[in-house]
């Protein structure tokens, strides 16, 4: 039994880092369009976001460094993807 939820688990976390690439994606157009209108180290802190989503852990929000939180809180599903970030 612990195999299927840990399946099922993981099948979850992978449906979910496809779905904030896709929200952010939908938004932005490119990441390289993200990167010209948010802080440095954004586009990075998305791709640490989407590995947090798919190990079940957080990142750390640095605000003077990147606006991962605003661009992610700005998605239809922020409220998800917030959990994923420490403040």
């Amino acid at each position: 039994m612990k195999d299927k939820c840990t399946v099922e688990v993981m099948a979850n976390r992978a449906e979910l880092a496809v779905q904030l690439l896709r929200e952010v994606l939908d938004q932005h157009g490119t990441l390289g369009d993200l990167a010209e209108v948010t802080m440095p180290s954004t586009r990075e802190d998305l791709l640490y976001l989407q590995q947090a989503i798919l190990t079940g852990s957080t990142i750390d929000n640095y605000p003077d460094e990147s606006s991962v939180l605003d661009v992610v809180s700005a998605l239809p599903s922020g409220q998800i993807w917030a959990t994923y970030i420490r403040v």
